[in-house]
């Protein structure tokens, strides 16, 4: 997106997501691995993900991150403070926001991958 020159929160961001996931399933097909971090919030994304990779015949693993809300900001302060290139400033607020969206995987739903890695 930072190399399209567009803003992270704009609409485009749907029709290149789309892109990315076709790329993804294209790469897949023909044996090769994929990382896909771009933030499966809920559980019904990573079911659709997980159901692709299998029926391609895609060993699936899931990462993790276990944090505290406050442990979470103050990592996001620090980022904000001395950003990279492409990244996106995170307020509390929109933070608070998506805290709220996300749906945190059980052990259940964890055990669906074929390797777990939880980091907290």
């Amino acid at each position: 997106m930072a190399d399209l020159g567009v803003d992270f929160f704009d609409r485009i961001r749907d029709r290149v997501q789309a892109r990315l996931d076709q790329l993804s399933k294209e790469l897949l097909d023909r044996g090769q691995s994929v990382i896909l971090e771009d933030g499966t919030w809920k559980r019904e994304e990573r079911d659709r993900l997980r159901r692709l990779a299998i029926e391609l015949h895609a060993v699936t693993e899931i990462h993790y991150f276990d944090v505290a809300f406050d442990d979470l900001w103050r990592r996001l302060e620090i980022r904000n403070a001395n950003p990279t290139y492409g990244a996106v400033p995170i307020t509390t607020e929109l933070l608070e926001e998506c805290w709220l969206r996300l749906e945190r995987p059980d052990d259940a739903e964890l055990a669906l991958f074929h390797r777990t890695v939880v980091h907290s």
